[in-house]
């Protein structure tokens, strides 16, 4: 089970969350501080600002739980955050810095939409 849950926040409002099956249970964890995920076979590791989590889920599945949000797949081995993108280059094939300094490869078949994506944003 992933699921996107609303819980109440502060005077900030409701904050989103993601539940995410790890081996021993679940994390619970803010979408906002999600920077990306890395396809690690059948699993996927999720970076966040506070540490890296191993998730018991591959990339697509998380992918189809988080659209609709501001999740990107950039390659067929990353998902990232695009509130926490630093820095595009659109050099070579193309890459993103993140904000923890993760240098990331685009595929070229997903260039032009992401291109898209960032000038909404």
């Amino acid at each position: 089970m992933t699921a996107v849950v609303s819980v109440p926040g502060s005077s900030k409002g409701q904050v989103l969350r993601i539940g995410l099956p790890s081996l021993n249970g679940f994390y619970f964890i803010e979408i906002q501080d999600i920077i990306r995920f890395r396809s690690e076979s059948n699993y996927t590791v999720l970076y966040s600002h506070q540490k890296q989590y191993l998730i018991t889920r591959t990339l697509k599945s998380i992918e189809e739980t988080l659209r609709g949000y501001n999740f990107f797949r950039i390659h067929k081995s990353h998902l990232v955050n695009l509130d926490q993108v630093v820095e595009y280059s659109r050099a070579g094939r193309g890459n993103l810095v993140m904000a923890d300094q993760a240098n990331l490869p685009i595929s070229r078949f997903v260039k032009a939409h992401l291109e898209e994506r960032l000038l909404l944003i």
